[in-house]
């Protein structure tokens, strides 16, 4: 909404001009600025979390309707077909998996630019160490082990600590990252492998 409230400038637009009489109409023009890029980057996770559900797909992204009727959905574009879909009418049609790994991901992308006040163009520039308690909690079984470690590979200088109950998700891991991960047994804190887990 961000972007919408704050990076677009109105400028008039001549589309006529009769008997000495101008015929002005506003049009927005939309600038790149910060909130545009974190529209951006949260667009492109958007997009890996519905490769799940449309293999096909192009891009999705968050779309924000005309003033009059607002309302916040989602849109793909899928190779192939000519014109993006609303797949989502509302956040609320998001399943609870899908609201979850966007909240999660979207308020890490908050907090980093908040944090940092910096102008960063890119998630890979996202840095520190995120803690997640079980994080594969209402998450369908393909989301824990295929989109999950995809969304976490986005961010390469960032440090994730997570519990989980989740074998998939660890089987996931493993698929993504073969020895640049480990495993802790909790209470006592025994590092493991994915067969003893």
């Amino acid at each position: 909404m961000d972007k919408h409230l704050y990076e677009i400038k109105t400028e008039k637009f001549l589309i006529s001009k009769e008997n000495g009489l101008s015929t002005m109409i506003d049009r927005a023009i939309y600038i790149n600025g910060r909130n545009t890029q974190l529209l951006n980057m949260l667009n492109k996770l958007l997009t890996i979390i519905y490769k799940l559900k449309y293999p096909k797909i192009d891009y999705a992204r968050i779309g924000v309707s005309s003033k009059e009727n607002r309302k916040v959905v989602v849109i793909i574009k899928e190779s192939g077909v000519e014109d993006e879909v609303e797949v989502a009418p509302t956040f609320g049609h998001l399943s609870s998996g899908e609201a979850m790994l966007i909240s999660l991901f979207g308020s890490l992308l908050k907090e980093y630019d908040e944090i940092t006040n910096n102008d960063f163009k890119d998630i890979k520039e996202v840095s520190g160490i995120v803690l997640v308690d079980e994080i594969d909690l209402n998450l369908h079984i393909k989301f824990a082990k295929e989109i999950l470690p995809e969304l976490i590979k986005e961010f390469p200088k960032v440090q994730f600590i997570i519990t989980t109950h989740s074998p998939f998700f660890l089987l996931g891991m493993e698929n993504n990252y073969k020895e640049k991960y480990r495993i802790f047994n909790l209470p006592h804190g025994h590092e493991i492998n994915i067969f003893d887990f």
